[in-house]
């Protein structure tokens, strides 16, 4: 959610004026374009009255046209403080849902994005919700030597709903050298070092932590997997979009609504397609899958590799430009527009 919220409000600070409010000594503060103005928010929680108040006489102070808050925390505080006497000064408020959890706030906000179908969904009456993708900042990146060894990567926080242990336990059913890269850290890193020990996966399975040079590790891994149970919209994924020759995915969030079955493992419901109701949509946004399953999607990839190469380049052409944040900061932009006119 951070790195949207710096990306966007960079983005727009080369178009209008913009103003971000963020918790005080926030490690993303430095980020940030330097025509982003920057304002602390007031410390407290959020559902505590005298720290909501301080919050709308900021918004007030700073007199923005439009007010727009990222993920369930600050859209409480937000729609709180325009309750209050003198509100937001009179600017519209949008609220952007970023995941598929279940959050009152967003049914009660009259304007609303989410970051996919799967989210807006989750939201009573989802038609009214403008879908905007997150997106990623593409660069340039040489193209890498790739390993004689098949070689997967993994980029993923580690966490329990990630279900980076089937990545590992599916190494166990390859039939073929190949070795498995997981880039990133969180609470589930020891209890999965552990996994690798009890499977005597030591040389194959590798923890590279948090990296910088994702573009290029994504340009020499052959396949990039994911197996998460839910999503919102997953920058690793769209970071596969630009970078990766093939992706694998468990069809959560935005990947169901982009990918073509061959490329989702664990698919439910309408293979590999949007489901076409809100419901079907909500059942979708958790999803469960094997080991097995991904050991036999790896081993496809492996065995006919030119061919998902070329399918995947296709789905790169068709999707990527859609992507990149100037895309998605045209897509607030216009968003903004229709709120600013009372169209939204």
């Amino acid at each position: 959610m951070e790195r949207a919220v710096v990306e966007v409000a960079s983005e727009l600070a080369s178009r209008c004026r913009v103003s971000v409010l963020l918790p005080r000594g926030a490690s993303y503060e430095h980020r940030f374009a330097d025509e982003v103005t920057l304002h602390s928010l007031p410390e407290g929680s959020r559902r505590n009255p005298i720290t909501v108040w301080r919050l709308a006489r900021r918004i007030r102070d700073i007199a923005p046209d439009l007010v727009h808050a990222h993920a369930t925390k600050a859209s409480e505080m937000v729609w709180w403080a325009s309750h209050l006497p003198g509100g937001l000064g009179g600017a519209p408020f949008i609220a952007t849902k970023q995941n598929t959890r279940r959050s009152r706030i967003f049914d009660h906000v009259r304007h609303v994005t989410g970051v996919s179908e799967t989210v807006a969904a989750t939201v009573r009456d989802p038609d009214r919700v403008h879908v905007v993708y997150n997106g990623v900042r593409v660069r340039g990146v040489e193209p890498q030597e790739k390993s004689d060894v098949f070689t997967m990567l993994s980029i993923t926080r580690l966490d329990p709903y990630k279900r980076v242990d089937v990545l590992v336990r599916a190494m166990v059913d390859l039939e073929f050298p190949a070795r498995l890269l997981i880039a990133g850290e969180g609470s589930e890193r020891g209890r999965l070092e552990d996994l690798v020990r009890e499977l005597g996966l030591q040389d194959r399975v590798e923890f590279l932590g948090l990296r910088e040079d994702i573009p290029e590790l994504l340009s020499a891994a052959h396949v990039q997997v994911a197996a998460s149970t839910r999503e919102g919209f997953s920058l690793g994924i769209v970071e596969g979009l630009q970078y990766a020759d093939v992706v694998l995915t468990t069809p959560v969030g935005g990947a169901r609504e982009i990918f073509p079955e061959r490329f989702l493992v664990g698919t439910k419901g309408r293979s590999g397609h949007t489901p076409a109701s809100a419901r079907s949509r909500r059942e979708a946004a958790h999803v469960g899958v094997d080991p097995g399953a991904f050991a036999e999607a790896i081993t496809r990839v492996h065995d006919d590799y030119g061919a998902y190469v070329e399918a995947f380049a296709e789905v790169k052409d068709r999707h990527r430009a859609r992507f990149t944040w100037k895309a998605i900061t045209d897509a607030y932009e216009a968003v903004y527009a229709s709120v600013l006119a009372g169209r939204g």
